[in-house]
């Protein structure tokens, strides 16, 4: 059996499928060196502080773990034996309760992954036991130490959970539309269109099917150096016997003061939707997320959408229906329709969308440069870029003059 000390550790950053490469990028910017860039995350090394800043500033990562073990495990026994015999009081206080969340590799010799998290829950009970006299109790809400074990083949790995909660879990959404689009996917989006970028040179963002303003809130905080992790209440480490309060206290307190001001400046970001609900759950959640005053909210149909006025070109990047509550038509003919709007209202733009329906996307009418590929949950889909070519034109049209009352008035 490996296990792993070191003041240089090595984490696994934990990426949804599509994403890894812009998860090993905002990991390298954070000093790590990287180790391997594999499917589902990405393998580096540093400093413990580097785990922390994995956490509060990576936006595309869904979880960061801290390996402690690799081992041979056949059978649930073994498994057992191999758990009970690491160095547990390391890492967890006999007072403090953990959690255990397995996954595991279609061809893991151990067929069940709720039966091996209950034998390593089993495991690190005992040995406390057997050792202190008492356990500590099992929770899976609220403070506690999530360890995390994987099995693939005859293999076992344990980890502990830094981050706890995922970390699309930013700290600002109360509500979501009917179908969510999660922020680090959102985050990996606007990477991949370049958005900070075009936010460096004060180009606008438009998401004209904004939903509950995943997207726009995501682009707010790159635009003003929001740290993703500052909102929320909790991490996984906080409950890890090792933890270091004072380096961590330190990194929220240097994150803060690399915010930029919401305040005076004009918005960058124009979000808008046809239902004023989901409007009304984007604008409280950009509130919570300290961004309001960089997003313009309107009520609007994409369909006749226009620029914001005095404005020169810049990104489009939206998320679509993909058809699952519209019928085949109804779904071509709002691409088509949708494409027309681009065409003739956003010329030298350059418009990203983002869709499972590549039959619907046809209809836009425009041929795509690149076909990125991501999923989202179960759905495959493709970021598909389209350059409304043209000479630059000052979009001057009447959307944007103004929030509606409906999407600037939450409901009470």
């Amino acid at each position: 059996m490996t296990q792993i000390r070191s003041s240089q550790y090595t984490f696994f950053v934990t990426a949804a499928r599509g994403t890894e490469a812009f998860a090993s990028e905002e990991a390298r910017a954070l000093g790590a060196e990287i180790l391997d860039v594999l499917p589902g995350g990405v393998s580096v090394r540093g400093p413990l502080e580097l785990g922390y800043r994995l956490c509060l500033w990576s936006r595309v990562a869904q979880r960061v773990l801290l390996p402690i073990a690799h081992f041979q495990a056949a059978t649930a026994e073994e498994l057992y034996e191999a758990i009970r015999g690491l160095p547990w009081e390391e890492h967890l206080e006999v007072d403090t309760p953990f959690e255990v969340e397995c996954t595991r590799a279609a061809e893991s010799a151990i067929a069940h992954s709720h039966y091996a998290a209950l034998k390593t829950k089993d495991a690190i009970a005992d040995r406390f036991r057997s050792r202190m006299g008492r356990r500590p109790s099992v929770r899976r809400s609220g403070r506690r130490l999530t360890i995390h074990l994987y099995l693939k083949g005859c293999e076992a790995s344990v980890s502990v959970d830094l981050s706890g909660e995922p970390l699309y879990k930013r700290g600002y959404r109360q509500h979501s539309g009917t179908a969510p689009l999660k922020e680090t996917l959102a985050a990996a989006l606007l990477y991949a269109a370049s958005w900070p970028e075009y936010a460096a040179q004060g180009d606008p963002l438009v998401d004209p099917f904004c939903g509950s303003g995943t997207i726009a809130i995501e682009a707010a905080t790159m635009a003003l150096r929001i740290a993703p992790g500052l909102l929320r209440s909790h991490f996984g480490f906080l409950a890890w016997r090792q933890h270091d309060q004072q380096t961590w206290h330190a990194l929220r307190a240097e994150a803060r003061s690399r915010t930029l001001p919401a305040n005076g400046r004009p918005p960058l970001i124009y979000a808008s939707d046809c239902s004023a609900n989901v409007l009304h759950q984007a604008h409280d959640a950009a509130k919570r997320a300290g961004v309001l005053p960089a997003i313009r909210f309107a009520r609007a149909d994409a369909r006749g959408l226009q620029p914001p006025p005095h404005s020169r070109p810049g990104l489009v990047l939206t998320n679509p229906p993909y058809g699952h509550r519209l019928s085949g038509d109804a779904i071509d003919e709002l691409y088509a329709q949708f494409g027309d709007t681009l065409r003739h209202n956003f010329l030298g733009w350059t418009a990203f969308v983002f869709t499972g329906n590549l039959s619907a996307a046809r209809h836009i009418g425009l041929r795509p440069t690149q076909r990125l590929p991501f999923w989202n949950g179960p759905i495959e889909c493709r970021l598909l870029r389209f350059p409304i070519a043209s000479t630059s034109v000052r979009g001057s049209g009447p959307r944007w003059r103004q929030q509606t009352r409906e999407a600037a008035t939450p409901k009470g």
